[in-house]
């Protein structure tokens, strides 16, 4: 699609020395032809938007540095430039979360996998536990499992012995 200038100049004069009223007014007849450009390309709304945002953003800021000869054929180009660049960018996004929800349900399955391990480790440990004697037994427990100190736990063992 080409941009049509309707004032017949060249565009370069308007850009290059555009006070924000001529500035204004240059976006104004060009604004929806660089819409319908970049909501073609990128099929959403507020993407189509955002790139006129940035194109005319980038024009303001360079005004004093552009020289612009065909102001039509610039702003299809460069609006067309800009949603290409977007949608570079969400393919990344999308390539980038795809590969996070992948490692996330590998992670899931692992810690599953863990999970059943320590399961089975606990109940080894529990039958092992078993067959010692009670008080090595009842030590163990205190020890490993509510990480009391061998101190702690015959302090409160001898004062229980003599009541």
């Amino acid at each position: 699609m080409q941009i049509k200038e309707q004032n017949g100049s060249n565009g370069a004069d308007a850009v290059r020395y555009s006070t924000a009223v001529e500035f204004e007014a240059m976006y104004r007849q060009h604004w929806f032809e660089v819409y319908c450009i970049a909501y073609k390309k990128l099929k959403s709304r507020q993407d189509a938007e955002d790139a006129i945002q940035i194109l005319f953003k980038k024009i303001w800021h360079n005004r004093y540095r552009l020289q612009i000869k065909d102001m039509g054929a610039y702003l299809a180009v460069s609006v067309n430039n800009i949603a290409i660049d977007m949608l570079r960018k969400r393919q990344k996004s999308k390539l980038f979360a795809d590969a996070y929800t992948r490692s996330a349900t590998e992670a899931d399955s692992v810690t599953a996998e863990q999970s059943i391990d320590a399961q089975l480790l606990e109940k080894e440990i529990e039958n092992v536990i078993h067959r010692l004697p009670a008080k090595t037994q009842t030590i163990f427990r205190l020890t490993r499992y509510e990480h009391k100190s061998v101190k702690k736990w015959l302090r409160s063992f001898s004062s229980q012995k003599k009541q």
